[in-house]
């Protein structure tokens, strides 16, 4: 390495040492306060009306937002007195930030028109400005940085002693005073403190958005819309439930429908027609409804399309629709928080008779449909070996009633001997029910360890 790169590299960490060394002096100085965000424009007032052969004026627009105002200045370090060349290293106090500008205001959004009519030539009857109001301004000026501490003198020299000796007397005994055999002058440094962050200009409000129009064909006021509904599985059995839903069709062009000069969103809406659907249920499941008055539907129409949901709750049955009525048919149904309550109940045998036993309290016949995964660990001095991983073949599985019995030894391990007595297995059961014909499935995992021929837990 040439000296030049031995110099650099030298003074680089002695730099880096003196810096990491040094105290602070005086104390930093106050942040300035960010701008307050301007205020956000009014919303200008919706209006629902009917075309005639009358001209109609109408101004729903938005208000412009507020300014922001101006960052506040950051205060200069203060109480900059550094002590008198110190035996180590300083650096002044840091500058406080200057604050942000305030945001401007968003503007308010223009208000929406509804239109009745019945001649569409009257539309050109009615001009409206809806224009969303104007952003503020942000804060024009942010905060000026305050300055840090200065040094007055930015090097010094201490001259110190780098090795003591006792003073003896003519005899050689200890006076108990002490001497300096070699001297050394050792550096220091003192660093100005940094200068605050300047602070950042306000940002401008967003602009309001301008109004929507709705146009509606008909005499009549629409009745109310209410295309959903949620209630009680028993309430719904007992009385049906009527959805009307609003069909709509959007189009563009909204300132041309209308007189000139009219300012409004460029895309609007126009009604097609009202959708009225009865939505009934017909419980025919052997259980009586009562017992799911916890489980609850949900009904919803929508471009006079009928869905059902029923979280919590599986079933088997049938839909019949019509342009005005839909009944849902319930033939079997079930809770889904009652299936997969399997639980170990015993682990026994040896070798190809090893067998665990569970018991599901949800004890259901089809069409209630059950498959179980199972992953058998050994865990020697040789680490962990998964001996068989994948799905047990029904055949293997002993069902009576409630409990099942999983015939573990006539599975293929990769390493038949830790079937032998003394082993100990960790089984792993993921036990799955699924409601044949359905997308309904629900888990269950369980660890079984079991010490062949001995105990299990």
């Amino acid at each position: 390495m040439s000296r030049q790169w031995t110099f650099a590299v030298v003074l680089c960490f002695s730099l880096i040492a003196h810096v990491a060394d040094a105290r602070t002096f005086g104390w930093r100085g106050n942040h300035g306060y960010d701008g307050r965000t301007g205020q956000a424009g009014t919303d200008g007032q919706s209006a629902v009306l009917r075309a005639s052969d009358q001209f109609q004026d109408l101004n729903l627009s938005g208000s412009s937002g507020g300014d922001g105002e101006d960052g506040r200045d950051g205060e200069d370090a203060y109480s900059c007195n550094p002590p008198h060349r110190p035996a180590h290293n300083l650096r002044g106090a840091r500058g406080g930030d200057g604050g942000d500008g305030g945001s401007g205001g968003r503007g308010g959004n223009g208000g929406n028109l509804t239109v009745y009519y019945t001649d569409s030539a009257q539309l050109q009857n009615i001009r409206v400005v809806s224009a969303g109001g104007e952003g503020g301004r942000g804060g024009e000026r942010e905060g000026r940085a305050g300055w840090g501490c200065r040094c007055y003198e930015r090097s010094w020299t201490i001259r110190r002693c780098r090795r003591w000796e006792q003073v003896r007397d003519r005899n050689g005994n200890p006076t108990g005073r002490k001497r300096c055999t070699s001297w050394e002058n050792r550096s220091y440094f003192c660093d100005d403190g940094y200068r605050g962050r300047r602070g950042l200009r306000g940002v401008d409000g967003n602009r309001g958005s301008n109004g929507v129009l709705t146009l509606i064909r008909s005499e009549r006021a629409l009745e109310r819309e209410r295309n959903n509904a949620q209630l009680k599985l028993n309430e719904w059995a007992s009385e049906a439930v009527t959805l009307v839903d609003h069909v709509w069709r959007r189009s563009s062009g909204a300132s041309q429908v209308l007189a000139a000069g009219s300012v409004i969103a460029n895309d609007y809406r126009e009604y097609v027609r009202t959708e009225t659907k009865d939505f009934s249920l017909n419980w025919a499941a052997p259980q009586n409804v009562e017992d799911f008055a916890d489980m609850n539907v949900q009904l919803s129409l929508k471009n006079g399309a009928s869905e059902f949901k029923t979280p919590g709750l599986w079933y088997l049955g049938g839909v019949s629709d019509s342009p005005t009525a839909t009944t849902l048919e319930i033939n079997q149904a079930f809770k889904a928080k009652e299936i997969a309550q399997f639980r170990a109940t015993n682990a026994t045998g040896v070798l190809q008779d090893i067998a665990v036993t569970f018991v599901d309290d949800f004890a259901q016949d089809d069409p209630i449909l059950t498959n179980v995964n199972l992953k058998v660990e050994y865990r020697g001095f040789g680490g962990n070996q998964i001996l068989f991983e994948g799905e047990v073949a029904d055949s293997l599985i002993v069902r009576d009633g409630g409990s099942y019995t999983v015939l573990v030894g006539q599975i293929p391990f990769t390493k038949e001997k830790h079937k032998k007595k003394g082993k100990t297995l960790r089984m792993t059961f993921t036990w799955t029910h699924s409601l044949d014909g359905t997308n309904k499935t629900k888990s269950k995992q369980q660890m079984v360890k079991y010490k062949v021929g001995k105990s299990w837990e």
